[in-house]
Formats: C-alpha cells, sequence, structure tokens
C-alpha cells in the first residue's frame, strides 16, 4: 500500500509530490518543521509498540522520502503531539499513565 504525500507552503503552493510506501506504518503526525513524517509501528498483538518515521526532502518538484530509526516504545502509544520547534516528539502512554519524550 502507498500514501500520496505533498509538500506546500502557504503563499507558494505545492513544492512537490510523492507516494509514500506504507508498509511499516500509517503516518500518523508531522513534526512542527514538516521534515518528519511519524506513524505507530503496526502491532495487532501490542507485543513491540513503537514509532517509524521518514524524512521528506524536496528534490526537482518531487518528494522524496529517506527512512529514519525506529523508535521502540515501553507501552502501546496513544496521542502525538511535535514540539513547536519540532526537536522533539511527545507520545502519550496511557497503559502507563505517561508520556515519552523523543529528541
Amino acid at each position: 500500500m502507498r500514501y500520496a504525500a505533498a509538500l506546500w507552503r502557504p503563499g507558494t503552493g505545492v513544492l512537490g509530490s510523492s507516494q509514500i510506501a506504507a508498509d511499516r506504518s500509517v503516518g500518523d503526525a508531522v513534526s512542527a518543521d514538516g521534515r518528519l513524517l511519524i506513524g505507530f509501528s503496526p502491532d495487532p498483538y501490542n507485543a513491540n509498540p513503537g514509532l517509524d518515521s521518514v524524512l521528506i526532502r524536496v528534490l526537482q518538484s518531487e518528494v522524496d522520502v529517506l527512512p529514519s530509526p525506529h523508535v521502540d516504545l515501553p507501552s502501546a502509544p496513544g496521542n502525538l503531539i511535535s514540539s513547536p520547534d519540532g526537536s522533539r516528539l511527545y507520545v502519550t502512554l496511557p497503559d502507563l499513565n505517561s508520556i515519552a519524550v523523543i529528541e
């Protein structure tokens, strides 16, 4: 399965577009700086919860995606929020009543 992705800037419009493979995770959020697409790893048995990410960049009017590291989580994730400056991700872990911070 693949997802369509487009990168755009207000006032400029679409900078580029492409298809992103969705074999590892489904996109759930984009970092505040718009460069990192993050998705929860598919985990039907809740045995290995985690996040997968891809770095997004524009090359000659096409969106290029580079796989980024996988992050293991100690519990099934809930919500995912990027910090305003894009340097951290906050992930709620409802089963542990806590929040994971990923830098």
